[in-house]
């Protein structure tokens, strides 16, 4: 254990663990305000803090982050949203540990965050349009500086975290539309695409062919589309990922009629094989307005129309209401299954476990949004 009067050689205290949560109290601080637990992450445990000890090492964090080591900042942040996700903190509290994140450089405690708030917060939030906007406006303060410091060029000899740093940040950069970040993409995309180079770094691409597809038009999705024709041959390892990255991309629009024709696409072939479907519907399941737009074609042609070819049909129903959050969201699951019984067991297995999504989620959102909705309004009035 480390303490604030000094965080660089921890007290040794020695607590035998079997598979019981074990409570510990009464240490001696040593007249320090917070003791950090397991110091550079060596044991695999997670830490629940009592609310003033936590409060001291958040107030150590937005002081001077650099006290706490890189290890631990990213282990209170991941350790925050995973108690958060079982109910034994609030949401809030979890968010409570990225305030301080506009001056964190390194990628850990970014990739954490980054996580945490997807495995629901970011989610769900978008079916809340004026909380979900707030929590954009929050992000989007939050990264820029550090966006700002990393940019999209990749430094000489940098390290794989600093690349990952880069990836989150450029990724949430764009997502919150910081107005550098969707020009840039936009630029170096219209670039790639008129020439035989791609001037964007690797793990970037992804963001950037999505950035410029969200905020372009037909004309733009048609130009990457025929991209994606050209690019190969299939046998190659690179030229798969960056198929992949581009059908990605496409399933990004928020044009309906895009979407489509995208979607008609994937039943043919010659243009989308069927091995590389599964690269194309999946993120069009999960994509802002890909998503509603295959929830309204289920709810017309569920038993007319099958999937494409290569997918599995569970995977790709599971993907489009995982994001369902409010009771219209749940009425229009429950006319569905009226409208379409189970006709047999994995029917009847497939609707039980989108209903239990959907309940969960319901219950998530009942218990969060609104104290996010504060939060993050409280946030912006500071």
């Amino acid at each position: 254990m480390a303490n604030e009067n000094d965080p660089e050689a921890p007290m040794h205290t020695d607590i035998w663990m079997n598979q019981e949560p074990v409570v510990v109290d009464q240490l001696d601080l040593q007249d320090a305000e917070w003791l950090l637990v397991n110091p550079t992450t060596t044991g695999f445990k997670r830490v629940l803090y009592d609310q003033e000890n936590m409060d001291n090492l958040l107030r150590q964090l937005l002081d001077n982050h650099l006290v706490i080591d890189v290890e631990s900042r990213a282990t209170l942040v991941e350790n925050a949203f995973a108690f958060a996700r079982v109910g034994l903190v609030k949401e809030t509290d979890a968010m409570d540990t990225t305030v301080y994140l506009a001056n964190e450089l390194e990628s850990l405690p970014w990739m954490s965050a980054d996580y945490g708030m997807q495995k629901q917060l970011t989610t769900l939030l978008k079916r809340f349009p004026e909380t979900y906007e707030l929590l954009q406006a929050y992000l989007l303060q939050l990264v820029t500086p550090v966006y700002e410091h990393k940019g999209w060029e990749k430094e000489s000899e940098e390290d794989v975290y600093q690349m990952m740093l880069r990836e989150v940040a450029v990724t949430m950069a764009c997502t919150c539309n910081n107005v550098d970040c969707v020009l840039t993409a936009q630029s170096l995309v219209e670039e790639w695409l008129s020439s035989e180079t791609n001037p964007i770094f690797v793990d970037l691409r992804a963001n950037a062919y999505c950035t410029a597809v969200r905020t372009g038009d037909e004309t733009d999705w048609e130009a990457m589309f025929d991209k994606y024709l050209s690019t190969g041959p299939l046998h190659l390892p690179n030229a798969t990922i960056e198929r992949s990255d581009i059908l990605f991309g496409l399933s990004c629009s928020t044009d309906e009629e895009v979407l489509s024709s995208y979607y008609d696409l994937m039943f043919d072939e010659d243009m989308i094989p069927r091995n590389e479907v599964p690269n194309a519907l999946l993120p069009m399941a999960r994509s802002d307005s890909g998503r509603w737009f295959l929830w309204q074609h289920f709810v017309s042609f569920w038993d007319v129309t099958p999937l494409p070819q290569g997918v599995n049909r569970r995977s790709v129903f599971m993907a489009v209401v995982e994001g369902f959050a409010t009771e219209e969201d749940y009425a229009s699951f429950d006319a569905f299954t009226l409208k379409f019984p189970a006709e047999d067991e994995e029917d009847e297995a497939l609707y039980q476990s989108a209903r239990d999504v959907i309940q969960k989620n319901l219950l998530w959102a009942d218990a969060n949004q609104q104290q996010l909705h504060d939060w993050l309004q409280d946030k912006a009035r500071a």
